[in-house]
């Protein structure tokens, strides 16, 4: 332990997160994170998985599902579970690119009940 502190050793996180099978971080998908909404529902979000002991990966779409499916694709594999806001991409295109195993819950996103999704009310909450 004298000669991993002499040389600062640190582990790596990619080598840690096999081991665990675990990364450690939740991966967010929004169709944008600028404006009051989402900035608010990111601080939330990032306190609470920090109390849990997560990190999160931030993507956005920019409510194309091209670039939708591109964060999907790139950060798929280095969390460990999802949450995904993509009001306006095709019915069930997002389940179709996840693997199979993942968690995640779907925020305003048109897919079936077979899925956990929160819907909110904007018309009511207006």
């Amino acid at each position: 332990m004298e000669a991993v502190d002499a040389l600062g050793y640190s582990p790596n996180p990619v080598a840690i997160s096999l081991l665990k099978r675990s990364t450690g971080i939740l991966g967010v998908v929004l169709p944008s994170i600028s404006g009051e909404f989402f900035a608010e529902l990111l601080l939330g979000l990032d306190e609470t998985v920090q109390e849990h002991g997560y990190l999160l990966m931030v993507s956005a779409s920019h409510r194309h599902e091209a670039e939708f499916k591109a964060a999907l694709k790139s950060i798929s594999r280095r969390v460990d579970g999802f949450l995904i806001m993509a009001p306006t991409i095709t019915p069930n295109i997002a389940p179709e690119l996840l693997e199979e195993d993942i968690p995640v819950v779907f925020v305003n996103t048109p897919v079936d009940d077979t899925f956990d999704v929160l819907h909110f009310d904007n018309y009511g909450g207006m």
